[in-house]
């Protein structure tokens, strides 16, 4: 975790996992799985880390408690970086807005060109109806 986050493991000693995080609901979702796991529950939860760089960790957290003689005694925790797999799916969710925002624009240009057909086509019949235009001598 060291590691992933930039820091030694001197600095994240004896420090919470969510001190990590900088997102205050995500620092209180995360504190509320430690209570969970109190009881005895193992959970899986996507979470922000703050990295020593001031840059984004995205992580999934498998967290389980550790029992002894039926009691909590502490929390295995397993932490899996998927910032790149996030990147990757908020560029497929950004090329999915230009192609649908293609769609549009070709539907509205063609809905347009056939407007533009029909007044053509009324334009060139009543220029068929009136009769060419004289000219005076002056």
């Amino acid at each position: 975790m060291a590691e992933m986050l930039g820091y030694t493991i001197d600095e994240m000693m004896d420090q919470p996992l969510f001190a990590f995080m900088d997102d205050e609901a995500q620092r209180a979702a995360a504190a509320a799985d430690v209570e969970r796991r109190r009881d005895g529950f193992a959970e899986q939860h996507d979470f922000k880390f703050r990295r020593k760089d001031g840059g984004d960790l995205w992580s999934i957290v498998s967290a389980a408690p550790i029992l002894e003689d039926g009691r909590y005694a502490g929390t295995l925790a397993v932490v899996t970086d998927i910032s790149e797999r996030n990147l990757l799916e908020q560029e497929l969710r950004q090329a999915q807005k230009m192609e649908a925002f293609g769609q549009l624009a070709g539907g509205v240009a063609h809905d347009f060109n056939n407007l533009l057909t029909v007044i053509s086509g009324y334009s060139e019949m009543m220029l068929e109806t009136l009769s060419p235009p004289t000219q005076t001598e002056t």
